[in-house]
Formats: structure tokens, C-alpha cells, sequence
């Protein structure tokens, strides 16, 4: 019982070097344009993404970094860049697999594809938040337009 407030001042002063600072970003930006047909420019998949990286101080900007990449990206490790270009591939894979069939038929049927129909837009911006008490906040928004349906926004937050 005597050693409980000598531990507690421990603790707090080893998490003060990990939150106590504000941590410091980066800003990546990455924009993708794969088309449907490569003979053609349109339709395509536009994929924009813009992500503040934390970069200082060390342990912290890890930590948040791996949190990015695990929650928006379903990734492992601390790289944003590697994550997102990796998923931002992903998706305009799937794109090009899901739908170029339905356009190339449409095409050989001598029918005009009607192109909003195949046209897919991603955008996802992360950027800190105002930081206090040592918590530091993050926000995703991810908005997603794929055909010629309603845009669909999201709005994530991650406290640290």
C-alpha cells in the first residue's frame, strides 16, 4: 500500500512522455483514375485520398498511424501511404471486375451504356482535430459515389 502513490507518479510521468506532447502531421495525398476500358477514359473509378500521417513524437505518431491503417484501410503496420495506395487498388479492382462485363455487353448488344451508371468516386480525407489534455482526435470523412446513386458521406472520429 505504501508503494501505490510512488507507482501511480511513475505511471503517469512514463504515459506524460507518450500523450504529453502534441503530435505532430504530414499530409499525404494520393489520386487514382482507372477507366473502365483502357481504350477509353470514361467511365472510371476516381479514388481521392487525403490523410494527415502522424510523424512526431515517435510513439505516439505509431500508434495513431496503426490505428488509420487498421480502421480505415483493414490493414496491419504503421505505413498510411502503403495502406491506402494498397486499398485504393483494391477497390478499383473490384470496380473494373464487377462492372466491366455489364459494359462491355451492353456495348457488344449495340446499346449505349448510360455512363453515370458506371462511374464510381471515392474520397477519403483524414485530418487531426483539436488536441487537449494530452487526448489527441482524428476525423475521417469517406464519402462514396458508385453509379448514379446518392453520394454516401461518413464521418469517423478516433480519439488517442
Amino acid at each position: 500500500m505504501r508503494f501505490l502513490p510512488l507507482a501511480l507518479v511513475l505511471l503517469l510521468a512514463a504515459c506524460d512522455g507518450l500523450v504529453g506532447r502534441k503530435v505532430m502531421y504530414d499530409e499525404i495525398d494520393l489520386s487514382f483514375k482507372t477507366p473502365l476500358l483502357p481504350s477509353q477514359r470514361k467511365p472510371r473509378c476516381e479514388v481521392d485520398i487525403t490523410m494527415d500521417v502522424a510523424t512526431t513524437p515517435r510513439p505516439a505518431a505509431d500508434s495513431v498511424n496503426a490505428a488509420i491503417v487498421r480502421t480505415f484501410f483493414g490493414g496491419t503496420g504503421t505505413d498510411v501511404r502503403a495502406a491506402a495506395t494498397a486499398y485504393a487498388t483494391a477497390y478499383a479492382t473490384a470496380y473494373v471486375e464487377d462492372l466491366r462485363p455489364a459494359y462491355r455487353a451492353e456495348l457488344e448488344a449495340g446499346r449505349t451504356p448510360v455512363r453515370q451508371w458506371y462511374e464510381y468516386d471515392l474520397r477519403i480525407e483524414g485530418h487531426e482535430k483539436e488536441s487537449r489534455h494530452g487526448i489527441a482526435c482524428y476525423e475521417v470523412e469517406i464519402e462514396r459515389e458508385e453509379g448514379d446513386a446518392e453520394a454516401v458521406l461518413s464521418t469517423h472520429l478516433l480519439n488517442f
